[in-house]
């Protein structure tokens, strides 16, 4: 379970990087749910703005002077954003009078639905009150050359970390580098790998390699499958 591989139990875990946020902390928020107290609630929101959710993933969207019910589950996941614009809920800038949940789940990052990207001056933006901060980063880009079509702020990312085919190195860097994937980060940091659909050699050995140069845990997965594991 996703909830024991991090360790938590309650809290404000902020998720930044590229590759997979969103569906993280939907798949976290569902499981967080089955596990609260009667009364108890999961906030979703993002200090970067968001689009509104569809489908049967919420219980309740709250904006400022609006409440949108959609169950009476005593045991809720609930949207959060401070106006609308459009399909888009905007970002938050602190969690000033959200302190009523048992958990915070906040995508506080932009990629654009990039696999990597590299961060401009104003992203990330974590909050102060964050006690976990989540990097989220995609496994498969071995040998790849940096693009638009990989890459957000292609230029700036072949600045940064080379504009080279990317190698276990470039994913060291931008882990690793202060103005990386963990730039701003608060509480306790976690590192993500995505894409894991075979746990094959050369995922461990690329595995293995981040695990003696980045100091953090390390939990890695099939999101699709809702499979994770730590490593």
């Amino acid at each position: 379970m996703l909830k024991n591989l991090l360790n938590i139990d309650g809290g404000v875990i902020s998720v930044v990087g590229s590759g997979g946020k969103k569906t993280f902390i939907e798949n976290l928020s569902k499981e967080l749910k089955e596990e609260l107290a009667i009364g108890e609630s999961v906030l979703i929101t993002s200090t970067m703005g968001m689009e509104i959710p569809r489908g049967l993933r919420w219980d309740e969207i709250f904006i400022p002077d609006k409440i949108f019910l959609k169950t009476a589950h005593t045991r809720k996941i609930v949207y959060y954003g401070n106006g609308i614009e459009g399909r888009r809920m905007l970002g938050i800038d602190s969690l000033e009078g959200l302190d009523n949940f048992k958990y915070v789940l906040i995508n506080s990052d932009d990629s654009n639905g990039l696999p990597l990207k590299a961060n401009e001056e104003f992203e990330p933006k974590v909050v102060g009150e964050t006690d976990i901060t989540v990097g989220v980063i995609p496994w498969g880009y071995l040998g790849r050359f940096v693009n638009g079509e990989i890459a957000q702020n292609e230029n700036l990312f072949k600045i940064r970390f080379g504009k080279d085919a990317i190698t276990k190195k470039t994913y060291r860097e931008i882990i690793t580098s202060p103005e990386g994937l963990f730039k701003g980060a608060k509480g306790r940091k976690i590192l993500l790998i995505t894409g894991v659909y075979k746990e094959s050699d050369d995922f461990f050995e690329f595995a293995n390699y981040l695990k003696k140069h980045v100091d953090m845990d390390i939990i890695y997965g099939d999101q699709k499958e809702i499979r994770y594991n730590k490593l």
